[in-house]
């Protein structure tokens, strides 16, 4: 009896982490960011982080609204000549996000990767109204509220100082090293333990079995 009990037990493990493998499909992903002035000429730089639940996400496709796609977000200007510091989430009134119809792979440095167009981050002409506008996608954000926040002004560029400053162009949007793992790859997990654990009671009350009827 107590056999019996065992393996409806790890059965029932087993199930509820099949059952939870089957709903899990959101993962929140973290993001190294990083900005450079250089192709403008001037010395102001930004890093930061943003992560993002690839759930909400759309890719391919394009969004503009922060919450709930982004779950954190924190910005560092420095080396401008104004609207130098550290700006989060709260300071921006929205974002903006653009694949240009192609599905960005989430788990490799993201500029440079191909679109309909050209390459995702690259800053198009620099013409407004160009047939070259936004033809390799954009990633922006805008800060309108909040004195000295950075703001989008132009693809895949951020101006400190809500736009009256430096000019930076995105130059890496890559997957934070060491990340936790996803709950998909938890649940995969428990899943592979609770079977090890089933086969293991069967072992068990079969030997059980053979050594009471010796």
């Amino acid at each position: 009896m107590r056999c019996v009990q065992l393996f409806q037990k790890a059965a029932a493990c087993v199930a509820v982490f099949v059952f939870v493998a089957g709903q899990v499909q959101a993962a929140v992903i973290t993001f190294d960011l990083a900005w450079s002035g250089v192709s403008f000429g001037n010395s102001a730089s930004a890093v930061g982080t943003i992560s993002l639940d690839d759930s909400l996400l759309p890719n391919p496709g394009r969004v503009d609204t922060l919450s709930p796609t982004v779950t954190a977000l924190s910005i560092t200007v420095s080396g401008a000549a104004s609207g130098n510091g550290t700006f989060n989430m709260s300071d921006f009134d929205f974002w903006y996000w653009d694949t240009n119809g192609a599905t960005l792979d989430l788990n490799s440095q993201l500029v440079g990767q191909n679109t309909l167009g050209n390459p995702w981050g690259t800053p198009d002409d620099g013409i407004i109204g160009s047939p070259d506008d936004g033809i390799s996608g954009d990633f922006n954000l805008f800060a309108y509220t909040v004195l000295g926040a950075p703001r989008g002004t132009f693809y895949f560029t951020l101006t400190t100082n809500n736009g009256t400053g430096d000019s930076m162009l995105l130059t890496s949007f890559s997957p934070k090293t060491g990340a936790v793992p996803e709950p998909t790859s938890i649940a995969i997990f428990g899943i592979g333990a609770g079977l090890m654990s089933l086969v293991s009671n069967r072992r068990r009350c079969r030997q059980q079995r053979q050594n009471a009827t010796a």
